[in-house]
This record gives C-alpha cells, structure tokens and sequence, in this order.
C-alpha cells in the first residue's frame, strides 16, 4: 500500500489486553485506515470483538492474512508467537506492526530479519511497537538533547516498574521462555528509547543481576557501555509502583524525564552562585496539554495512537513525516533484543557480555 491517498485495510492478529485497550479502538476510529478484520484463537474473544467492532473474526491468523481486503496487519499476540506471525505476515506480502519484542530468542529473530531481506517487496513496511519514542514527552527530551542543552552525555540513568496483579497477569507473561519478565517485557523498551534519544549503540553489558520471586526473572539491573564510552544504569521491575524515568547527566545540566507525569525537569547552576536552578524546558504546548489530560485520566498514554498513526502514514508512502521517521523498525527490534540477550548472558555468568547484532533486513 503505497498510494498516499489510499486508506489501507487493517487486520489485528491477537485480541488481548494491549488490543482491546488500544490498537482495536485506535483503528476503528481512525480517518486514514480501517479496521476489517482480526483472529484470536479463543472463542469467547473473537465473539465480543465481532459484536462490538462489526467484523469477521476468524480463529487462524493464516486465514486473516488470506484476506484480499487486508493490506497489513498489527500483530498483538503473545510473544512467543511473534517471530511467527511476523513470518506468516512478510509470507504473504502483508505490512506488520509487530508489538515488541521482536522475537524471544536470537535464532527467531534472524529468521525474520533473513524473510525480509530475501523477499525484497517493494513497499512493504515492517514496524515494532516500540511506541513510547512517539511518547510526547520522550520526543521532547530528544530534542532538547539533540540541541546541546545538556552540554555533552556523562552518564544516564532509566528505571521502569509495573504492578503485578498476580490475579490478572496471563500465564505466558510469568515465564522467560515464553516471551514474560522483565527483560523482554520492559527492559526491551529502554534500551530502544536508549538508542533512539542518543543515536548511539550499546555495545557491552558489564554487570547484570536477575531476580526471580513472583515471576521468573521479576527484575532486571543492568548496566550498559555505550559506544560513546557513557555508561547507562537501567532497572527494569515488576511488582512495584507504577515508574518511568529517564535521568541524562551532563556537563552542562542534567535532564529528569517522567513519562507519567508528562514532565521534563532541567537541572543547571545557578549563574556565579551555588545551588541548582530548576526549569521545566521543552513545548509548553505539547507538554502542558499531556499534564492537563493526565489529570482528568490518569491512565491515558497518547503514543500507542501515535505510533499506529505513524505505521498508517508509513503505509501510505508519507516517508517525510517526523513520526514515520521515528517509527521503529524490525532492525530497531533486533538491536534492542540483542541487547536483552546481552544482559541475560551477563546475569547468568556474571561477566560481561558483548552485544552481539542479530543482522538487518534490507532497508531497516
């Protein structure tokens, strides 16, 4: 689909939590794509997606992507079964929007990644929900960055914790093996958001520890070598008060972003005095709009539409557009897996582990 003035028809592999609380509503009520269709194997499910959407629901992902009015397709199933879905999609020539991670394993990755180097389809897009890039807050940390406010990079710091309802959390998102914990599940998003905001590689992982309690691996610590020579400390943990936050340490001022409270603060000296000098810098506009609509919904995390939107866009062959420039990418997916595996490698030795590229797919 590369016309800019079609509307692409939209398929949902997977009618989960992540689908029924943001990719199936966001598409239904987009003006520039169409929701037609989606597959989930369980019965209860593909009935209340039918009624309250008015589409064909249908069991097998195979016969989703058999569709001729299905011109791509956002894969929101477990992740386990990513890889696999990914492979089904690029097999028949459907765009994907594949929520993260790319794969659970780095032999499944690098069956993707050599899929879309070997079919070379002109116009297909293959994208990871690596949404929080489009996250307003973290876009304008990246432009603050990129515009020399912190002077240059010494360090960084990222934390990010979920609550574990032990009531509710699917069986598949407490165990390593298939696709759970905080590796793959949260760590997955830093270390793209690392990469993104900075525009530079981890390429070593030098001490990592696990912990294993309420889920296999609840908590991740790592701390990265960035190929800058900055070192970033990240934790990533289930189980704890909703958290994520980013802390860029400069020679000029240090940047504190809060993606929930839809804050940047800055920290500098004081001008020929001690102390720091606290601002709020960035779109007073964009910014300000997030805290107000925060208030009235606490839960409201405007970059699942913002990256569904970006993948529509991409779809239609607007290749300038600022979002469909930061839109991740299958081998954004890759890089942030391998630094996954990295981690979990140095975990279990104890030593240090360098990040090992799983490949790229021809253009990205």
């Amino acid at each position: 689909m590369s016309a800019v003035d079609s509307v692409p028809g939209i398929g949902v592999i997977g009618c989960g939590t992540i689908a029924r609380y943001q990719h199936l509503p966001h598409l239904h009520r987009s003006r520039s794509a169409r929701l037609v269709a989606a597959a989930d194997p369980d019965a209860e499910v593909r009935r209340r997606v039918a009624q309250r959407y008015a589409i064909p629901v249908v069991a097998e992902a195979t016969e989703l992507l058999a569709r001729t009015d299905v011109d791509a397709v956002v894969i929101a199933s477990p992740t386990l079964l990513h890889a696999e879905h990914a492979l089904l999609a690029a097999a028949a020539g459907k765009s994907f929007y594949l929520e993260k991670p790319l794969a659970t394993t780095a032999e499944a990755a690098r069956r993707v990644l050599a899929a879309l180097y070997a079919s070379r389809q002109p116009g297909l897009v293959a994208a990871v929900g690596f949404n929080y890039r489009l996250s307003p807050v973290f876009q304008e940390a990246r432009r603050l960055v990129r515009a020399g406010a912190l002077g240059e990079l010494l360090a960084v710091q990222m934390l990010l914790c979920e609550p574990l309802d032990d009531a509710q959390t699917v069986p598949w998102r407490r165990r390593r093996e298939s696709g759970g914990g905080a590796g793959l599940d949260l760590a997955s998003h830093q270390f793209d958001l690392l990469r993104w905001l900075l525009a530079v590689e981890v390429v070593a992982v030098t001490a990592a520890t696990v912990v294993q309690e309420r889920i296999e691996q609840q908590a991740l610590a790592a701390t990265l070598q960035l190929a800058n020579g900055v070192e970033a400390q990240c934790r990533a943990l289930f189980g704890a008060g909703p958290r994520d936050r980013v802390e860029l340490v400069g020679s000029r001022a240090t940047l504190v972003v809060d993606r929930h409270r839809g804050e940047i603060l800055r920290s500098g000296a004081r001008p020929r005095k001690y102390g720091a000098r606290m601002t709020r810098p960035g779109s007073l506009r964009a910014l300000g709009m997030l805290r107000l609509r925060r208030l009235a919904q606490p839960s409201w995390e405007p970059s699942f539409a913002r990256a569904l939107a970006a993948f529509v866009a991409a779809l239609r062959g607007d290749g300038n557009s600022a979002a469909v420039r930061d839109l991740a990418r299958i081998a954004d997916g890759a890089a942030s897996l391998a630094v996954v595996l990295a981690a979990e490698r140095a975990a279990a030795t104890g030593l240090p582990a360098a990040v090992e590229p799983l490949g790229r797919p021809a253009g990205g």
